[in-house]
């Protein structure tokens, strides 16, 4: 996977990269029903384990997405702290 590290001192998002970093813990969840019987299917034909099978057809779909946002922020790109640099993680 691509990456670039960001300037974290001319990041134009830095106040609001530190407050979520240093001043609170945060998270996002979500909750919907989805019908996996056929994953569950598949998973005991193959002998495979379903957790490890749901996690990258997850990983598969938010890969997928490609939404634009107002401010031109890509959902698609993933920002995390790589070596206490900001890195931004690119397809």
């Amino acid at each position: 996977m691509n990456y670039k590290v960001i300037d974290q001192e001319t990041y134009y998002r830095k106040g609001v990269f530190r407050h979520f970093t240093e001043d609170c813990k945060c998270s996002t969840s979500m909750t919907t029903r989805i019908d996996v019987t056929d994953l569950v299917a598949s998973s005991k034909a193959s002998g495979t384990k379903f957790y490890i099978n749901f996690l990258y057809l997850l990983a598969k779909v938010l890969n997928s997405l490609n939404i634009e946002l107002p401010d031109g922020f890509l959902i698609a790109n993933v920002f995390r702290l790589l070596d206490k640099e900001i890195a931004e993680f690119c397809r």
